[in-house]
């Protein structure tokens, strides 16, 4: 299970410098929003900014503000980091300007990944207490929002299976089982979220290559492993589907890779490797160890599902 959730400051700033009034708060993601989140891109979802004077509360089921001010204002995206092992913070940050025509009394908030569309947040202003504020901007003002999604998972080794096709006597395949890891690239960069990227669908040629060697489960989270016998290259090209988001759901079926005929190899596990086209010294970010080795022959197509993933409110 990948958790997310998001969290605001915001700031009423006068053109002195002056910070007239402020808060800190938590946010409600909507239905829409996960839906989104489960079907692209973590990172796109606080392109936008959406402020108005509506104070309905906040419903999983809302796609809008009650009563937005203006279009969507696009954000500023800054670094990611990585405070601690499996968790990831991405902030964005917005001003609605002054200016003529910019004063409003504010009373509800949200991002979103276009300017149009269901929104992926939607929330009232809130006092320290969590109570509902108005927040009175004038002509003269700007009211600064900054906004943080956390991603959390388990960074730690954990049970998994894959499907085979393609393998065993009869030829209808059969199910592996092993562990699985997700493993941690440079802070600031989202290295080791790649796994999840493809099993999402909008990495399709993400390069996975099969390991000839055991894979220690001591590995240290934060190293890069180093060379291993890649017994195949990159593949890719041959990767027959993307994960599948199933209808009214937050999980995505597993990753389709597909090993063509030509060579023999032992696979002891897969990798998922940032450059794979260099001296196979670079960064692991994604690692996988079956319980038994796969052995397959020259003549034998061998086709892996691996687990699936899916999105829920931290």
């Amino acid at each position: 299970m990948i958790q997310v959730k998001g969290h605001l400051s915001y700031e009423l700033v006068s053109r002195a410098g002056v910070i007239l009034a402020s808060g800190s708060q938590s946010n409600l993601i909507t239905d829409a929003g996960l839906q989104m989140l489960a079907g692209t891109t973590w990172r796109n979802m606080g392109q936008y900014m959406a402020v108005g004077t509506g104070n309905t509360p906040p419903a999983y089921s809302d796609v809008a503000l009650n009563a937005p001010v203006g279009g969507r204002v696009p954000s500023s995206q800054q670094m990611m980091t990585r405070p601690s092992n499996g968790v990831y913070k991405l902030p964005f940050s917005a001003v609605v300007s002054d200016g003529p025509g910019t004063a409003a009394n504010f009373t509800e908030w949200g991002f979103s990944p276009p300017n149009t569309g269901p929104l992926w947040c939607r929330e009232l202003f809130k006092d320290g207490g969590g109570v509902p504020v108005v927040v009175t901007k004038d002509d003269s003002q700007q009211l600064r929002l900054n906004y943080t999604i956390t991603v959390s998972f388990n960074p730690d080794w954990q049970p998994m299976s894959f499907f085979v096709d393609g393998m065993g006597d009869d030829g209808k395949g059969r199910l592996i089982t092993g562990e699985y890891r997700v493993l941690g690239g440079p802070v600031g960069y989202d290295l080791d979220m790649g796994y999840y990227s493809s099993v999402m669908g909008n990495m399709n040629s993400a390069p996975f290559f099969g390991l000839g060697s055991d894979i220690a489960h001591t590995t240290q989270y934060d190293a890069t492993l180093g060379k291993f016998p890649f017994v195949y290259g990159g593949i890719g090209a041959a990767v027959t589907g993307g994960g599948v988001l199933a209808a009214n759901s937050l999980s995505r079926s597993g990753l389709t890779l597909a090993f063509q005929p030509g060579n023999a190899a032992t696979l002891y596990g897969l990798a998922r490797v940032n450059n794979p086209y260099g001296d196979n010294s670079t960064q692991v970010d994604y690692v996988c160890r079956f319980d038994t080795p796969i052995v397959k022959s020259a003549d034998q197509r061998l086709t892996l599902t691996g687990p699936s993933v899916s999105w829920g409110r931290g």
